[in-house]
């Protein structure tokens, strides 16, 4: 297990960056040129305990329209899926008999929520002494691990298969509206009664 913590360590700086690319590329999309409050609002959804930047299948982002729907697919998002995939493959044999990646998927998910906190004024800003270093981020990796130990054995399967076949950014056609961020309090208890139970989420 500590070889394959070396080897996530070694290569930390390089998922940030992947991270910060893709999110970058979702925000050049026309919808959001020139138009901060609509990064803004994508932002704050995102970064929603059940929001696009971690679920394949999110809350809606208009709040009327969330009665009876649930997110499926925790770490099964776009952003997820597309940071994770390089990291996936270079830790396939090193893993090995340690079982699944969850360590691994941790640091993608803080990779990609630091991603979206570049943009929460509606533009990106760059704090260069926020670098993607285990002091500055090993706590949002903590509580993210919280949430990758739950992941069903149904799930993992579904996750590696999508980091061999990379599609594009989540594309949502809901109009954007203001949705306060919840991730500080909620990163690592994500799960809800409708899905499976804690050591379970499909």
């Amino acid at each position: 297990m500590e070889m394959v913590y070396d080897c996530l360590s070694d290569k930390r700086s390089a998922f940030g960056s992947n991270a910060v690319k893709i999110v970058d590329k979702h925000f050049k999309l026309t919808k959001f040129k020139n138009n901060p409050a609509a990064v803004r609002a994508y932002v704050h959804w995102a970064l929603n305990k059940h929001g696009p930047a971690f679920w394949g299948t999110p809350i809606p982002q208009k709040e009327e329209d969330r009665v009876g729907k649930v997110p499926k697919g925790l770490f099964e998002s776009s952003f997820i899926i597309e940071t994770a995939a390089p990291l996936l493959k270079f830790t396939a044999n090193a893993a090995g008999a340690y079982g699944e990646p969850v360590g691994a998927l941790a640091l993608v998910a803080a990779a990609v929520e630091r991603a979206f906190k570049m943009y929460l004024s509606g533009t990106k800003v760059v704090n260069f002494q926020d670098v993607f270093s285990e002091e500055k981020i090993g706590s949002f990796v903590l509580d993210h691990l919280k949430d990758a130990r739950k992941i069903s054995a149904n799930a993992w399967p579904r996750i590696k298969a999508a980091c061999g076949q990379v599609k594009g950014s989540n594309d949502r056609k809901q109009p954007p509206a203001p949705i306060l961020v919840s991730l500080e309090q909620d990163r690592g208890n994500r799960f809800i009664a409708s899905s499976p139970p804690p050591g379970a989420i499909d």
